[in-house]
């Protein structure tokens, strides 16, 4: 009889157990780095996610905008998905009526990112509040639908700026970084 009174504690134990190592296991196992998502969410000046190079270049030439491409690719390893990063820089962007430089981030010819440094911060953020409704929370911070993420911070040279990115592809980019780096 004692074993059936310990039989409940037994099967809880085990699946405990499972999900712990169920639990453990990536959520992204399944990320191939490199597929391009049919919804876009929308970045600074409605320039939007997942464009490749080829597409976002089409519209700088539509607008006229000075650029300057910076590439760092580098063959992957046998059995790592690759890693390539290109950036490309517009010296003289206008968003809300300031002037600015703007970057825009590709993670495996995905655009992920745009930042922009503002030339009058303080006014810019007011601009993004009146014109967006953009309320940076106690983090400098805000998520916008479906997938964007709108920061405000000082990078390691002290330039203000504002960070417009989309969520799915941040978090790709940190874990192909925590499992291949």
């Amino acid at each position: 009889m004692k074993h059936f009174e310990t039989l409940p504690y037994l099967v809880l134990a085990c699946a405990l157990a499972f999900c712990l190592i169920d639990g453990c296991r990536d959520a992204y196992e399944s990320v191939s780095f490199v597929k391009v998502e049919s919804v876009r969410t929308k970045l600074i000046a409605g320039i939007e996610s997942y464009q490749d190079i080829d597409e976002f270049k089409d519209l700088l030439k539509r607008g006229s905008f000075q650029w300057e491409l910076n590439e760092n690719s580098r063959p992957s390893p046998k059995g790592r998905p690759p890693f390539h990063i290109s950036m490309v820089t517009i010296k003289d962007f206008t968003h809300n009526n300031v002037l600015g430089e703007l970057v825009v981030n590709f993670f495996n010819n995905r655009l992920i990112s745009t930042t922009f440094y503002p030339s009058r911060v303080e006014k810019y953020i007011k601009a993004l509040e009146n014109a967006e409704g953009v309320k940076f929370d106690n983090n400098k911070e805000v998520k916008l639908r479906p997938y964007t993420r709108v920061r405000f911070a000082t990078d390691h040279k002290g330039r203000k700026y504002v960070d417009w990115s989309d969520i799915r592809l941040d978090k790709e980019m940190e874990l192909w970084i925590k499992r291949y780096s």
